[in-house]
């Protein structure tokens, strides 16, 4: 238990239930995070003077043909476990034309 977060009140409940049984035996936990900064990045004060700024207009340092990519990785890996580990081709979403793209510039680097 590392992060801040870790120690407010909904965590920490859940934290001694599974800690006394409460919860049965657990096997597996699995948890998801959303950040939301949008107000952050809006606000004419604090961290949203220079988090607004820094980020106002910049393109994602992604593009579709990424985002297909990272979605494809648990799929192609299960089905390479599922064939005793044997490789398995990757598509290329871009037919070919990711050798002559530049790479997008990240946070204008």
């Amino acid at each position: 238990m590392m992060e801040n977060v870790n120690y407010m009140p909904d965590e920490l409940i859940i934290y001694n239930m599974v800690r006394r049984g409460v919860l049965g035996e657990l096997i597996h936990a699995e948890g998801g995070y959303l950040h939301d900064t949008r107000q952050l990045k809006m606000n004419d004060h604090g961290d949203g003077l220079w988090l607004g700024n820094h980020h106002a207009g910049a393109a994602p340092d992604f593009d579709v043909y990424d985002a297909a990519t990272w979605s494809s990785i648990a799929v192609l890996s299960e089905k390479s476990v599922a064939d005793r580990s044997r490789a398995v081709d990757f598509p290329d979403f871009t037919k070919g034309k990711w050798k002559t793209t530049p790479p997008i510039q990240i946070m204008g680097v």
